[in-house]
């Protein structure tokens, strides 16, 4: 059926023996689709947080993009207030620390918090 599409491919190793291997890309997705992505920006006391969340946003399919998770990690004014003039369709989420943990700590929280397919992090 096509919603049970698995891709197959056949690799050689360095002995010449063949070994089959399923693309993990489209297990479970169907009909071919590779996923979605999470965006992960952790900041703090970042001036270009809005910029950079419009550009993901606008250069980013919406069929691929599952969300923008900026982790604010106790910045001062909270980034929350930056970003409040995001569109709804940029799948915006603010996620706050009110102590300052470091950047490790930050990409963790987004992490965990990611719905995404993938995680990508930009920092």
């Amino acid at each position: 059926t096509p919603g049970s599409i698995l891709r197959d491919a056949t690799m050689a190793s360095a002995f010449g023996a063949q070994k089959k291997f399923l693309d993990k890309r489209t297990l479970g997705t169907g009909l071919g689709r590779l996923g979605t992505m999470s965006v992960v920006l952790p900041c703090l006391n970042e001036p270009y947080a809005y910029n950079t969340v419009m550009k993901f946003c606008n250069r980013t399919p919406p069929e691929v993009l599952e969300e923008i998770i900026v982790v604010d990690d106790a910045s001062t004014p909270p980034m929350v207030e930056r970003l409040q003039d995001v569109p709804s369709h940029c799948k915006l989420k603010v996620l706050r620390h009110e102590d300052s943990f470091g950047l490790m700590i930050a990409k963790q929280t987004g992490g965990d918090a990611a719905k995404g397919t993938y995680i990508g992090f930009y920092d």
